[in-house]
């Protein structure tokens, strides 16, 4: 399956795995643009009580490329190698 398109075509919300320091997993999930927005960006977010999000900048070739903010408004950014990522929550596999 082709990654990058399947995040590109996504019309609803989806969770997916990812490795974690220290060999463990964690499990995040996929919201879409909304495409009746003008300002919605896509957005991944921890599944946990209190998660944390990131909006997603770029879909590219080789992965997801996300970026927040700190409290000093500072963008922080991050990427997700599509080899890296498990479609589902893989935890117990």
């Amino acid at each position: 399956m082709n990654m990058k398109k399947h995040f590109e075509t996504a019309t609803e919300k989806f969770e997916f795995t990812i490795p974690n320091r220290y060999s463990r997993k964690k499990v995040l999930e996929f919201i879409p643009k909304d495409p009746e927005s003008t300002y919605s960006e896509g957005r991944v977010s921890e599944l946990s009580m209190f998660g944390k999000s990131m909006n997603v900048k770029s879909i590219t070739k080789s992965g997801l490329m996300l970026y927040s903010y700190d409290i000093l408004d500072n963008q922080i950014t991050a990427k997700i190698k599509w080899e890296d990522v498990e479609l589902g929550n893989t935890l117990d596999k």
